[in-house]
């Protein structure tokens, strides 16, 4: 019985420490997971590319659409692997991707029927890349005719339109 308290008393100390050392990295993570989050910008919040899903898609359904559809997806594919962090935090896009994203984006916009699915959720998306890009004038000519157009994405094109002309200049 003293051999196995004696035992027990010296892996205490370890066992411990080592709950201890897990505290604290714990804590330091989520305290720069807390400065991450704030430290990203208003803009970076209301385009919100890191919500871009392509699970969200819905399913075509006619077959003729199914080629625009993919090209869609894998658009959407690419922003997503377009963000980079470091092990999540403080985020930051690949600007190379997200124009080659944008490319595809604006050709599946372009050849889609105008109120269809493929080409509203293409040219949202191709609207939060322009804004990410910092490129407001291509952005609101893509998000006003969306708007214009109407349709689902209509009202979120409106937001991202009114909260970017809200922006102050410089």
């Amino acid at each position: 019985m003293g051999a196995r308290r004696t035992a027990d008393a010296r892996r205490s100390p370890w066992l411990a420490h080592l709950v201890t050392a897990g505290l604290v990295i714990a804590g330091a993570y989520g305290l720069t997971w807390a400065v991450s989050e704030a430290a990203e910008s208003e803009r970076a919040q209301l385009v919100g590319l890191d919500r871009v899903e392509v699970s969200d898609l819905p399913r075509p359904q006619a077959v003729g659409s199914s080629r625009l559809a993919d090209s869609l997806a894998a658009a959407l594919r690419s922003i997503h692997d377009a963000r980079r962090s470091t092990i999540g935090l403080f985020p930051r896009y690949d600007a190379a991707a997200l124009d080659r994203a944008a490319a595809t984006l604006s050709r599946v916009a372009d050849q889609a029927e105008p109120s269809s699915w493929v080409s509203q959720e293409a040219r949202l998306a191709l609207g939060r890349v322009h804004l990410a890009r910092q490129r407001d004038t291509e952005a609101a000519r893509t998000l006003g005719r969306l708007v214009r157009e109407g349709g689902y994405r209509a009202p979120l094109a409106r937001r991202l339109l009114d909260a970017i002309r809200a922006e102050p200049e410089g």
